[in-house]
């Protein structure tokens, strides 16, 4: 719920500075998140044989951490 939460105060920030603390509020839940799952889950799923799954998982959560890091580089007033 906080991470949806997250995302919905990012959306809906009004100015610069209100972007900027909604992204990096975001981006603290996310990488908490993240994190949690890499230490955790992951390591559950390949040693019950999702060895597959837990890897592109962790691929795919690189990604979003490479994401949110260009995000936060981003003009909060441009269009992207």
């Amino acid at each position: 719920l906080k991470i949806e939460q997250a995302f919905e105060d990012a959306k809906r920030a009004t100015d610069a500075g209100s972007r900027r603390a909604a992204v990096k509020t975001l981006a603290t839940i996310l990488t908490g998140h993240s994190v949690a799952e890499e230490a955790v889950i992951y390591p559950h799923m390949a040693i019950h044989g999702e060895k597959a799954g837990a890897t592109m998982a962790y691929t795919e959560q690189s990604g979003a951490k490479m994401n949110l890091g260009i995000l936060e580089t981003i003009d909060p007033n441009s269009q992207d």
